[in-house]
């Protein structure tokens, strides 16, 4: 996901990553801001409050298995999926099934 990354996110943008997500490098030309513990995807998810992700350009969820759980479902719901990668994870603890979405128009 790293390389789709690399490859097709405009360099500035926003990016918020929720645990378990590939990492982009301190060359890599993007602002990323780390939810290494899910701290905000939990609260999002308990409040419905979605818009708190619009300050994002992307947000990057993984999962451990391919099954669509609450998070895929509101987020799918409320953003657009510009990509999904699923396969062996590249290390640990990285989840294997990973999805950005776009949260604003370009």
């Amino acid at each position: 996901a790293v390389s789709w990354g690399r490859a097709n996110l405009p360099a500035g943008a926003t990016v918020l990553r929720f645990a378990h997500t590939p990492e982009f490098g301190p060359r890599d030309p993007y602002r990323v801001r780390v939810d290494f513990t899910n701290v905000l995807l939990e609260d999002v998810l308990a409040t419905g409050d979605m818009s708190r992700l619009k300050g994002f350009d992307y947000v990057i969820h993984s999962e451990y298995t391919d099954q669509e759980g609450p998070a895929v479902d509101r987020l799918s719901r409320a953003f657009s999926l510009v990509h999904r990668e699923a396969g062996p994870a590249p290390r640990f603890p990285h989840h294997p099934v990973v999805r950005v979405y776009r949260t604003r128009v370009p």
